[in-house]
């Protein structure tokens, strides 16, 4: 498996742990989407779908401290849940 290989599953699995996998699926292009409708193709994300990008990515850096400024205040009840759930637990949303 060579390193872009990894690095791709490791931002799939960061995108399934804060539901964005979801709203992925749904974007014209999947993860080649540019998300600005300035752009060719763009598309313009919701509150709560932007959030859910946003947490991904934050997961995905493997960074040793996070600060979010109210992470989770675009999502609903469930993805709420689930993205506490996987801030608790620092194992639950490895990176490559």
């Amino acid at each position: 498996m060579t390193i872009m290989a990894v690095r791709r599953c490791g931002l799939r699995r960061d995108a399934a742990v804060a539901g964005a996998d979801e709203v992925i699926a749904g974007l014209p292009h999947g993860y080649r989407t540019l998300l600005d409708r300035r752009f060719k193709d763009g598309c313009e994300l919701s509150g709560g779908q932007g959030q859910r990008i946003a947490v991904a990515r934050g997961f995905h850096r493997d960074a040793d401290l996070l600060i979010g400024d109210e992470p989770t205040a675009a999502l609903d009840a469930r993805a709420e849940h689930a993205v506490r759930a996987c801030a608790r637990t620092p194992t639950a949303a490895p990176s490559s």
